[in-house]
């Protein structure tokens, strides 16, 4: 008489690259071996980070507004390189918004 493993364990891809498995002694009289499962835990997660989010219901628009206002007046509206001239007017928006509208990044629930 002879002893076999016929047991199967099924999981996820992610799951299996964290799980051993052990055949171990059987057990007294019976003719099955038991098998020992373990699955690693503490393995670093890949969570993606969260990027802040403005919050436009906190937002001081009156700062947003003289402050935007204050550095359109230096850009130049009559160059012929329209990406320069773009690129101006987004980075005066984004410096504008940093210093009038908080950010912030909610948990995962």
């Amino acid at each position: 008489m002879t002893t076999s493993t016929q047991d199967l364990a099924f999981a996820t891809e992610d799951i299996a690259l964290k799980t051993t498995g052990q055949v171990m002694d059987q057990l007294g009289g019976s003719d099955h071996k038991p098998v020992l499962l373990r699955v690693e835990m503490n393995t670093a997660r890949n969570a993606t980070p969260t990027l802040p989010r403005w919050n436009y219901k906190k937002a001081n628009w009156d700062i947003f507004t003289a402050l935007a206002d204050e550095l359109a007046v230096s850009i130049n509206a009559r160059s012929k390189n329209t990406n320069r001239g773009t690129k101006a007017i987004t980075e005066a928006i984004i410096k504008s918004a940093k210093k009038a509208i908080p950010r912030g990044a909610r948990k995962k629930l």
